[in-house]
């Protein structure tokens, strides 16, 4: 057999290239002359509705001539209605004034009381009506001697120069002496106040009631010492309690005002 000459075999390889040229020159023609028929078409314009609108000539008014009819006369206007009276009100009631509470006034205290024998009048012989007025003036007599006191007395005499009485005024006068030598039974001086020589008097007010309670207290007059002025009210503190209110004096309650003495004695 004959020898075999080897041939070298390559494979074709083709060219694309010029193909893909071509194809991007038509592309590029095509999507040019888009754009140019884009540019080149008319933009659609807007529709506007005009209303038509028709003149009409004014017609000139005819001026008023000498002889013509006067204008007509201005129209009278309406007569205001007249306004309602307003009905009148009844003048406001006075008001009652209101009643005005009277504080009761203090009762004052007397002095302690002066025992008088009476001296003995010559018997004579005596009318029934001088009798009665000797006994109202035994009755005040003896009412003074007890002291200042609110009330009123009545008695009956014998004769002319001897009677016996009785009046609320002794009465009051014996209750305030009580209350008067409680107070000074219980009153205290303050250790204070001595060391330091003070002095004054305090005037105290109280109220009370009808089995002998305190119900208030205070002070009408101070001492311008406030260790005196305490010292005084707790004198009646201490005395807690006063005597029941006398029956005769029907009081459910009784105000009095005392004066409390601090007095150093001896220099």
């Amino acid at each position: 057999m004959g020898s075999l000459k080897s041939v070298n075999y390559r494979p074709r390889v083709q060219n694309w290239t010029i193909p893909l040229m071509v194809s991007l020159i038509l592309h590029g023609m095509i999507l040019g002359g888009a754009l140019f028929c884009y540019q080149e078409l008319p933009k659609p314009r807007k529709v506007v509705v005009v209303e038509p609108i028709t003149l009409t000539k004014a017609v000139p008014t005819p001026e008023p001539t000498g002889g013509g009819s006067p204008p007509p006369a201005p129209a009278k206007p309406e007569p205001k209605p007249n306004p309602k009276p307003k009905p009148k009100l009844p003048p406001p009631r006075p008001k009652a004034p209101k009643p005005v509470r009277r504080e009761p006034q203090p009762e004052p205290v007397p002095p302690p009381p002066s025992l008088a024998m009476p001296r003995p009048a010559p018997r004579t012989e005596a009318r029934p009506s001088s009798s009665s007025s000797t006994g109202s003036a035994a009755t005040s007599s003896a009412g003074r001697s007890y002291g200042r006191g609110s009330g009123t007395g009545t008695g009956r005499g014998t004769g002319a120069g001897s009677g016996a009485g009785s009046g609320s005024g002794s009465i009051l006068g014996n209750y305030l002496y009580q209350v008067r030598q409680l107070l000074e039974r219980h009153k205290e001086y303050p250790a204070m106040a001595r060391r330091r020589r003070l002095e004054g008097v305090v005037v105290l007010r109280f109220t009370i009631g009808a089995n002998g309670d305190i119900r208030s207290q205070s002070i009408s007059r101070s001492s311008r010492q406030p260790v005196l002025d305490q010292a005084a009210q707790e004198t009646i503190k201490r005395v807690g309690r006063f005597p029941p209110i006398p029956i005769a004096l029907q009081k459910s309650q009784l105000t009095i005002e005392v004066p409390l003495a601090f007095r150093l004695v001896g220099g």
